[in-house]
């Protein structure tokens, strides 16, 4: 059919690297450096010619990375700094030319981390008022829950089970964190007295009753005045067989907040077991010092500079994305969720590694600008708003701290002209470096400086949301049982359409996620099915230009006269939602 066969090329010179090749890192920055890649990357050497994300770098990891180079060497370095000096000799250039210049952090607010006074109560985390506020839109509704679980096989000592939860709350007090609402004003405090209990239940019926009381158990309602975050379930199907639920809150918890409980739960319920203390570090920080940080920081000059990146980097942008609907949408921002998953074959997720090693992309840019070029060809808009998590981790010491810090960033992806797909990833590049070097602006303030048209029903700024994870899923270890994870079902429909890849070793697999109130499942089992045949035609061939891809022929019939006026179309935002 004319398009490269990718599989059958052989490795490009440099990226095969014989054992002789390895260059050992000489300079004391490079060795310093080299023990920072290998500890984020899990590795036992990296030398001076080895590329970060060759290594398996990926966004979330040059994060991390970029964290503890400004830590260690006191310098101001942005994570767009390793996407331009990927090769560990150049990155460590880059971190002597910093020093050589003197580039010092940027100073911190005076006393916004001093830890000799902790008042009792103090005012929320822009997340934790954004959330408040969302929590009272949807009177108290599941739609910011969370719940992970695990099937547990094998002697489980609940006794222990529940000490070591109790000291991880205790540890981390965003899990005993409540907010207390006077009027017009709102504060957290920290719960000094509770008690964790961790309730049995019996389940003697089909398989079938333990996913139905997952469902109800991970929507049962906090109240966010006085309830601890975190709320564990012990379901019991046999005497050495169970399932272990926890359910929270966002207001206490986000994607990061999960690995750190899970990896210090499996150290405290050991140390449970075997009746010592756990030798967990001294946490440097608690999320009230994030609070008090993120409000001294977004002050003066500083607000002024976010302020005008915003400003002008949303100038102009369409805040509604016209996707077609199979129902009018509704006056409610909620609604339940569909889910509709995909997976790719493990050649798939071979040809994304070598395309984004080629074009100097992550797999989460590239799977982006395929999802970009979907909404593109669905609603003929080429100015496209989507949102995205980001984990709003910028110093060494909010690391292991329990909290609500993730923050939504929105991407502005730029279509025009019918660029080749190789185009468009420069620009998803350089559009996704530029949002995340402002990441920590709360999208509440994002939204307030635009101030876009609000419509009924209708999320503002963007309606679509965008996120990949890198590697396996968080574990749980219980010393002495095998666990699991549970795969928790999709309960309410936070955007009108979201898509969340898993990118691993053996393959890729992907949901999208949609709100019933406004898609069918037919509709969804498109889109997935364009979303494939995108994927593989711009991973055969980059330099084809977006409208030259062909859609299946189910696809074309059922978008019919949308998508052939596509090209050269610019859809106007409709001034009444349909």
């Amino acid at each position: 059919n004319g398009k490269l066969d990718r599989a059958a090329l052989p490795p490009p010179a440099d990226e095969e690297r014989p054992a002789a090749e390895f260059v050992t890192p000489a300079t004391a920055v490079q060795q310093r450096v080299a023990a920072i890649w290998q500890e984020i990357l899990g590795l036992e050497e990296v030398g001076v010619t080895d590329h970060f994300f060759h290594l398996g770098g990926h966004s979330l990891l040059a994060a991390k990375v970029v964290t503890k180079v400004r830590a260690e060497f006191e310098i101001e370095l942005s994570v767009r700094a390793l996407f331009e000096h990927p090769v560990l000799a150049a990155f460590a250039a880059e971190v002597d030319a910093k020093r050589a210049l003197g580039v010092e952090p940027e100073s911190e607010p005076d006393g916004a981390l001093a830890l000799d006074s902790r008042p009792t109560s103090q005012p929320l985390s822009f997340q934790q008022r954004q959330l408040l506020f969302l929590d009272d839109l949807t009177d108290g509704g599941a739609t910011y829950y969370a719940a992970f679980a695990f099937r547990v096989t094998g002697e489980l000592d609940r006794e222990a089970l529940a000490g070591a939860v109790d000291v991880l709350v205790r540890r981390h007090e965003a899990l005993r964190t409540v907010l207390l609402v006077n009027d017009d004003t709102a504060e957290q405090a920290v719960l000094e007295d509770w008690q964790i209990d961790i309730p049995i239940v019996d389940v003697t019926g089909p398989d079938g009753e333990v996913d139905l009381l997952l469902r109800e158990y991970s929507r049962r309602p906090f109240d966010l005045s006085r309830d601890l975050m975190l709320r564990p379930t012990l379901f019991r199907l046999a005497p050495n067989d169970h399932v272990l639920l926890f359910q929270t809150h966002h207001i206490a918890f986000d994607a990061w907040s999960v690995e750190i409980f899970l990896r210090e739960l499996s150290h405290t319920y050991e140390a449970a077991l075997e009746s010592r203390e756990h030798d967990l570090p001294p946490l440097p920080l608690q999320y009230r010092d994030f609070s008090r940080w993120q409000r001294e920081l977004l002050k003066g000059d500083r607000l002024e500079q976010e302020n005008s990146f915003w400003l002008r980097y949303l100038a102009g942008a369409p805040t509604f994305l016209p996707l077609p609907t199979d129902r009018p949408r509704p006056d409610e921002e909620i609604s339940e969720a569909g889910r509709y998953a995909i997976e790719l074959p493990l050649s798939v997720a071979d040809d994304v590694r070598s395309v984004c090693a080629a074009e100097g992309v992550t797999p989460y840019m590239l799977l982006l600008a395929v999802f970009a070029t979907l909404l593109y060809r669905e609603t003929g808009q080429d100015d496209l708003l989507v949102g995205g998590p980001s984990a709003n981790r910028g110093r060494a010491e909010f690391d292991g701290m329990i909290g609500f810090l993730a923050n939504t960033v929105v991407t502005r992806i730029q279509l025009a002209g019918n660029p080749s797909f190789s185009e468009l990833l420069a620009r998803v590049r350089g559009a996704v470096l530029e949002s995340l070097e402002h990441e920590g602006f709360p999208l509440e303030r994002v939204v307030d400086l635009v101030r876009p048209p609000r419509r009924t029903g209708v999320n503002p700024l963007f309606q679509v949301n965008f996120r990949t994870r890198v590697g396996p899923l968080p574990t749980l270890e219980l010393a002495g049982a095998t666990t699991a994870p549970i795969p928790m079902e999709v309960g309410i429909a936070r955007f009108d359409l979201a898509f969340e890849a898993h990118v691993r070793d053996n393959g890729i697999s992907g949901e999208f996620l949609y709100s019933i109130a406004l898609f069918d499942r037919i509709r969804v089992e498109r889109l997935a099915v364009a979303f494939k045949r995108l994927l593989e035609d711009a991973l055969a061939d980059p330099s084809c230009r977006l409208l030259s891809f062909e859609l299946p022929a189910a696809v074309a019939a059922a978008n019919g006269a949308q998508i052939r006026g596509i090209r050269g179309a610019r859809n106007p935002q409709p001034d009444v939602v349909e």
